[in-house]
């Protein structure tokens, strides 16, 4: 029976992390930003990344599912051509070097939900980004308008999004990425009116700071009137 070929969009979602994983190890940086700066410039060989490709344990690919270096070659050779990469032949074998573009793409690709530091308890407080970026960073806005989106912001308007939690870290690297930080604004407020379905989409509940500060006033009412009954009554 003739093995199947992975689909190269899962494939290559997976050569994006084993590059920006060699990256993290060989520079010995651990922040996003740290990385960025330190990324361009270094020479990946393609073996390694087929050698870590083939091992598995860490990638989404099913292990019935051969990898061929043909495989790998069509990925480079799209990147190469989207100016992403420069690709070298040197006495050690073929390597890949990253230019700045490829950088940005490798680490927007690594960027998912749950590198987002979610605090334990929402602080009642929403996050609201908000943003008028030209026409001439179209490309761009849809770009960061996609990201947020996967990222689970919810949409209150075209050009308005809503988290819970702090992520003003976050979204000024994206910006930085895109190269749209004038356009940017992060608003913290404690109220958006008709909020219900902003709740919902969260999956947070919307009374619970209502219920959370009412408690301790019942229960010392009750103890009173405990108190009352026990020695006057």
């Amino acid at each position: 029976m003739k093995q199947k070929r992975p689909r190269i969009g899962k494939l290559e979602k997976s050569v994006y992390k084993t590059i920006m994983n060699y990256s993290m190890a060989i520079t010995g940086t651990i922040g996003i930003m740290a990385l960025f700066i330190a990324m361009p410039g270094i020479a990946i060989p393609i073996n390694l990344i087929f050698k870590e490709l083939n091992h598995r344990k860490v990638y989404d690919i099913d292990d019935r599912r051969k990898i061929y270096p043909n495989d790998l070659k069509r990925i480079f050779e799209k990147m190469k051509k989207q100016r992403l990469i420069k690709i070298i032949e040197t006495n050690e074998g073929t390597k890949i070097i990253l230019k700045k573009d490829g950088v940005k793409k490798i680490i927007i690709n690594n960027i998912d939900e749950p590198k987002i530091q979610l605090q334990k308890e929402w602080d009642k407080i929403w996050r609201v980004v908000i943003f008028d970026i030209p026409e001439k960073f179209k490309r761009e806005r849809d770009n960061f308008v996609k990201k947020i989106k996967e990222l689970n912001f919810y949409p209150l308007q075209k050009s308005v999004f809503v988290f819970p939690y702090p992520t003003n870290d976050l979204i000024d690297f994206l910006s930085e990425i895109y190269q749209i930080s004038p356009y940017i604004r992060i608003i913290e407020t404690s109220k958006i009116e008709g909020d219900d379905e902003i709740f919902n989409h969260f999956g947070l509940n919307k009374y619970s700071q209502t219920i959370n500060r009412i408690l301790p006033i019942v229960r010392d009412s009750v103890l009173l009137v405990v108190y009352i009954l026990y020695f006057f009554i």
